[in-house]
């Protein structure tokens, strides 16, 4: 098995799924997207990059009193320092954005060859996670992590807008690769070594 850190473990071949309903694609977006502190002035988007008190701000609202005592609390701080990430910081895992699957389509189905339009490389392999798991919500998002195996305790999460339930972990070989996998590990082990 590869690295394990926090609630998730890093290895080839494997990918975690997440599958959702939002009424706004930009909700979505907001929930999965990381965030940015900046001083540069020019650099600021209301949407995703923020001036330093806001930044705190908004940090300060995202590390819930209830999480407290949650093992990964510690290290979610401390990769959050310049940067974090609500879905992250809700499932207690981080990985690489740059590889993560996300996707969303206007009306919520069961179909999934709606939602995977653009990833026909994946439609099988959540079709049959889908079904093993028993998992029957219409749906209008996906989040899928390569090279990641969730081990967490989170199963559904309610951001602002929408609903995201964790499906499961499958096989997956096409995105699920070492450079993935790699890349997960590396941004895990940053929050693990920052002081």
């Amino acid at each position: 098995m590869g690295n394990t850190m926090m609630n998730a473990s890093y290895q080839v071949g494997t990918m975690a799924v997440w599958l959702g309903t939002f009424a706004d694609p930009e909700e979505f977006y907001r929930y999965v997207q990381t965030c940015y502190c900046t001083l540069d002035e020019a650099e600021l988007d209301p949407e995703y990059i923020f001036s330093p008190a806001e930044f705190e701000e908004r940090l300060h609202k995202l590390f819930r009193p209830e999480n407290g005592e949650r093992p990964e609390e510690a290290t979610l701080r401390r990769a959050f320092r310049t940067q974090y990430n609500a879905f992250e910081y809700d499932f207690g895992l981080l990985f690489d954005e740059d590889f993560a699957v996300c996707d969303y389509c206007m009306e919520p189905t069961e179909d999934l060859s709606l939602l995977l339009e653009e990833w026909p490389e994946l439609l099988e392999p959540v079709r049959k996670l889908v079904q093993e798991q028993n998992f029957r919500e219409p749906v209008n998002c996906i989040f899928a992590v390569p090279s990641c195996m969730y081990t967490g305790p989170v199963r559904i999460s309610n951001p602002q807008g929408g609903t995201l339930w964790f499906v499961g972990n499958m096989k997956e070989g096409v995105f699920s690769d070492s450079v993935a996998e790699d890349y997960n590990i590396k941004s895990a082990e940053l929050a693990e070594t920052a002081e």
